[in-house]
């Protein structure tokens, strides 16, 4: 049988090409993270793909509020306190706002597994994890695909899913972040 690293530094058993013994561990039992019982090479692929996921969780926000500061900046009569961000969608640089929108959902799916792989202490913890941070990048590319209307406008059916849409993010961001504070308070690694 061949033998390579793996987690720990121990040692991992498996036939060769076209065998049919499966890769075993010696003198280790499976942790209860499948990715610890991967040998060495394949879990720090799976590292660097977490890392990602992660960059991409904490850049999301960044690069969102800044592609939204720019249509702010293009569009005067824009009053943050008296419009809601889906507004920009009907400014002059609104399909940059739609853009925004995008983006925090396609990086929102990345974070959603990068955390994931280092927030929560067991396989059920980390699916929720996982489950929510996808609902709220659903949600960011329901608001790219389904724009508001514009003020004044008669609504439309596309007004009243964005709207649908907003209400979904008004419930299930609170939850998110309650959920999210009581997985990692369960969590051995991230306590205090």
């Amino acid at each position: 049988p061949l033998l390579v690293a793996c987690a720990g530094g121990s040692v991992c058993a498996g036939g060769g090409a076209g065998s049919d013994v499966t890769p075993t561990m010696i003198g280790v039992s499976p942790s209860a993270d499948p990715a610890v019982d991967l040998p060495v090479t394949m879990r720090g692929m799976h590292q660097r793909r977490d890392l990602a996921g992660i960059a991409a969780g904490i850049a999301a926000p960044i690069i969102s509020w800044a592609l939204s500061v720019v249509v702010i900046a293009a569009w005067p009569g824009y009053d943050p306190l008296a419009q809601s961000i889906s507004s920009l969608a009907n400014a002059p640089l609104g399909w940059l706002q739609t853009v925004a929108f995008a983006i925090s959902g396609l990086l929102g799916v990345a974070w959603a597994f990068g955390l994931s792989s280092v927030l929560g202490s067991t396989t059920r913890d980390r699916a929720i994890v996982r489950g929510l941070l996808l609902l709220q990048a659903a949600i960011a590319f329901g608001f790219a695909i389904l724009p508001t209307d514009p003020e004044g406008a008669p609504t439309t059916l596309i007004g009243q899913l964005h709207l649908l849409d907003f209400y979904l993010y008004a419930l299930a961001m609170p939850l998110t972040l309650v959920v999210l504070g009581l997985v990692m308070r369960r969590d051995p690694r991230w306590g205090s």
